[in-house]
């Protein structure tokens, strides 16, 4: 043991609370303003921080079950289904069984440190699970882990360090999250809410557009089955404007630990529509072509997920430099002409309210088939304004590529540092 260390066991500093859910009949006890968090909202959103959940519970329901409220500034782990992911509350909440929350003794644990330390802990805290089908770890035996801790001085210095790398992280993030509602407000702007075209109704100069641009759209509208838009525009399927193709239902494959290419899958698709290989489906290079005969994925199509995450949408980026085709459940999407078009259609309202029409309810799993997925409805410009769409969106969408790039080299650096800080081979 490293002799500026001291081992503790979890119980020695910290209160494991557990959690509860109550009767889901009952709708009222989740209409509420408690925060409520399962392991879903923990796996959707992979943060740091987190002060809520998908939904809330009320009084009544809180009070109806186990569950506990959890002090701020506390540890958050899955203990189930996966075990391990983590996250620190911001404010009280509770949680459901899935998850074990520690209340640490501050005076003992500083808790960035303690969340970077079980971080590298997983594969320890999994071999005190139990549970053939869903291994299961419970606070009793969380309670037995021995965890090594530096000086609280030497924690802090620690975790300030890796918090200022997760900052960087954070600021990337914010400006994917400004650059994303640009594109998106612009999309909508032109060909949702049409602003332009009824400025020019009204005989307005459209509002920060130069005149050129505003001479591109029509000056009145004419009705459609999506009702009235621009005059001139078309309403038309998605596979009537892009290359729409099915995955392959061919035996999964068996990955291997660095092969010839990638099959994606439906964790790599991130929640702000970018593509992350974290987590990599690797195969050889026939088992790659294969699969990829009917699409070999390249920078700016669109690959929509069929079941689970029905209709998760990933972009392919400018610099993702690997060999990329679909895995099981997907449907590739392209349109080469106007990728940005697409890619703003596919993250917008109006495709959301389409693929609502299209899913496929009717079985056990809600999924969206490839022949729904072709007959979303998209209002369709002339060639000159996709034109000046793309012109304008394109060096947004590389910006966008760009950050989520810097965010993985930082992750990287991070997770590079971490087990190296949390054993002391390393000090700061």
């Amino acid at each position: 043991m490293n002799s500026k260390q001291v081992e503790f066991h979890f119980s020695e500093i910290a209160k494991i609370v557990g959690g509860a859910t109550p009767s889901t009949t009952n709708d009222s006890f989740f209409q509420g303003n408690i925060p409520w968090i399962t392991p879903k909202d923990l796996s959707v959103k992979r943060s740091k921080y987190t002060s809520h959940g998908s939904r809330n519970l009320s009084a009544e329901g809180f009070s109806s079950c186990s569950a506990k409220m959890v002090a701020q500034n506390s540890i958050l782990m899955s203990c189930r289904a996966p075990i391990g992911l983590l996250t620190i509350n911001t404010n009280p909440v509770s949680t459901n069984q899935g998850i074990l929350s520690l209340e640490l003794d501050t005076n003992l644990a500083n808790v960035e440190y303690v969340y970077y330390k079980m971080q590298t802990m997983v594969p320890m805290i999994e071999a005190f699970s139990s549970g053939a089908t869903f291994p299961e770890i419970s606070r009793k035996n969380l309670g037995k882990i021995s965890i090594l801790l530096p000086s609280l001085k030497q924690q802090k210095l620690v975790s300030n360090h890796l918090s200022a790398i997760d900052s960087l992280v954070d600021t990337k993030s914010q400006m994917i999250d400004v650059l994303k509602s640009i594109v998106d407000s612009l999309y909508r702007s032109w060909f949702i809410d049409f602003v332009p075209v009824k400025a020019k109704v009204e005989g307005k100069q459209p509002y920060g557009m130069d005149e050129e641009t505003a001479a591109l759209f029509p000056d009145s509208f004419e009705d459609s089955d999506f009702g009235p838009i621009p005059k001139g525009w078309e309403l038309k399927q998605l596979s009537d404007i892009a290359e729409i193709i099915d995955c392959s239902h061919a035996t999964k494959p068996e990955p291997i630990d660095s092969g010839f290419g990638v099959l994606l899958h439906v964790w790599n698709i991130d929640d702000t529509g970018g593509i992350t290989l974290h987590e990599t489906f690797e195969v050889e290079e026939d088992e790659f072509h294969s699969w990829a005969s009917r699409m070999v994925l390249t920078e700016g199509d669109c690959v929509v997920t069929k079941t689970g995450r029905v209709a998760a949408i990933g972009r392919i980026p400018h610099n993702l430099n690997r060999n990329l085709a679909m895995g099981r459940n997907m449907i590739g999407i392209r349109m080469e002409d106007s990728p940005g078009f697409l890619y703003a259609y596919l993250l917008s309202p109006l495709k959301e309210i389409e693929v609502i029409k299209w899913l496929n309810s009717g079985t056990v799993m809600p999924s969206l088939h490839v022949k729904y997925a072709e007959r979303l409805s998209v209002v369709f410009p002339s060639r000159a304004i996709l034109r000046k769409f793309e012109e304008i969106i394109e060096p947004l969408i590389r910006l966008i590529d760009d950050s989520r790039a810097s965010c993985v080299s930082l992750e990287s650096c991070r997770d590079a540092l971490l087990p190296r800080l949390m054993s002391g081979e390393m000090e700061v």
